[in-house]
């Protein structure tokens, strides 16, 4: 069995450059998994599938992985 190590962040700066910091922060200590807040941006954001790119990016660098809560809006017109 493996044991993992999770960091719960409660951020005020809620944007993807705090986010990427963050990551890279957590790689260099013995975290596992990063708990992060939703992203302010990610709610009304037309770049939700470049957000989640540099998120992965970044944690994949990192040697980390990163739970968030990324909800993509449906609109209908």
């Amino acid at each position: 069995m493996k044991n993992y190590r999770a960091g719960v962040l409660h951020l005020q700066n809620k944007d993807i450059s705090e986010y990427t910091r963050v990551i890279r922060e957590a790689g260099n200590t013995d975290v596992d998994i990063v708990v992060l807040p939703s992203l302010d941006s990610v709610e009304s954001s037309d770049k939700y599938d470049e957000i989640v790119d540099v998120i992965s990016k970044t944690a994949n660098q990192a040697n980390v992985y990163v739970a968030i809560h990324c909800m993509r809006r449906l609109v209908v017109t």
